[in-house]
């Protein structure tokens, strides 16, 4: 099992800290209000927020990159790619403890992502069709 099978967890990792770094960013924003220097203190903020969020997920990134990495890199471990039944439990127990510590959806975010490229895909003329096929609750 290679680092590629923690993507989607490290996916949406980013994505709903980003989230959360998004809203919180904006809530800075108002209470900055107008003014000559409020350009260069909205990027202090971006750069600040951006810093923070990169150095708490740091840790639980590299610890989803590392468990998923092939032990020892060779053959001689438990199948083609060198993952032994083991570790590949080390990594869905990781997976799972990150997803659930942070509330992650995983299984939404990659049916957006699957949504938002077929979406792509089929560009704007197709836009009315996709909708159309969408439930109510889901369209926006």
């Amino acid at each position: 099992m290679d680092s590629t099978h923690a993507v989607p967890t490290i996916k949406a990792l980013r994505a709903k800290a980003d989230a959360i770094r998004d809203t919180e960013v904006q809530r800075a924003y108002a209470k900055l209000g107008e003014g000559a220097d409020v350009h260069k203190q909205r990027q202090v903020v971006q750069e600040v927020s951006r810093a923070i969020v990169n150095k708490l997920l740091h840790a639980p990134i590299s610890a989803l990159r590392c468990d998923a990495a092939p032990a020892g890199g060779g053959d001689d471990q438990g199948g083609p790619s060198g993952a032994s039944a083991d570790s590949i439990e080390r990594v869905i127990r990781s997976m799972e403890a990150v997803e659930s510590v942070f509330g992650l959806d995983v299984q939404q975010l990659m049916l957006d992502e699957a949504l938002a490229a077929a979406r792509g895909a089929r560009g704007a003329g197709g836009e009315a069709a996709a909708a159309a096929q969408q439930p109510a609750a889901t369209r926006r």
